[in-house]
């Protein structure tokens, strides 16, 4: 059982959101998946993955641009009652066009079993998915804009279940994103 202090970090940044560029793969195409420490020390390492994810022969991830400000966020709630709790993550994702590239992406995965990998504006990478609970669509908008002031832009949110989406190793230390095709 750990069992630690915890002190409030003051100081330095803590800015809110994603970085624009969003990490997606096909869940029944990961041949080895993150691992965490099996007798972890410290409550970080409950939650931080210290072994990448590996895809199968001829896969990879890709690469998925988002639109920076405009609602793209990672929100982990709790799930279930006391005593009984387990987190929901919802990934909301925003490119602030409409393209038939991303309406296409959307069409072709709206059910697939998903991974995926964000990273925060600090640098902090995390994982969503795992191996018995994937991550997948949960809706999507594609916003026509019906005046010249109102936006034109897709929308979607990816979710995942379980446990609350692991840190993908530290920003001093990032784990591997495999984005050419494994051999």
């Amino acid at each position: 059982m750990i069992l630690e202090s915890l002190q409030n970090q003051s100081g330095g940044n803590n800015d809110a959101g994603l970085k624009r560029t969003f990490y997606i793969g096909l869940h029944n195409q990961v041949a080895t998946w993150p691992t965490k420490a099996v007798a972890p020390a410290t409550y970080a390492a409950v939650v931080t993955n210290d072994a990448a994810v590996a895809m199968t022969s001829g896969n990879q991830m890709y690469e998925l641009e988002l639109t920076v400000d405009k609602g793209s966020s990672l929100v982990t709630t709790s799930q279930g009652s006391k005593g009984s709790l387990s987190a929901k993550n919802d990934l909301k994702g925003v490119q602030a066009k409409v393209s038939a590239s991303m309406a296409g992406w959307l069409e072709h995965h709206k059910n697939d079993e998903l991974i995926g990998i964000t990273s925060d504006l600090d640098g902090q990478l995390r994982f969503h998915g795992a191996e018995d609970l994937p991550l997948m669509m949960e809706s999507f908008e594609i916003q026509g804009g019906g005046q010249v002031g109102e936006d034109r832009m897709v929308t979607f949110t990816l979710a995942s279940v379980g446990r609350i989406s692991s840190f993908y190793g530290t920003v001093a230390a990032p784990l591997a994103i495999p984005l050419t095709p494994a051999i």
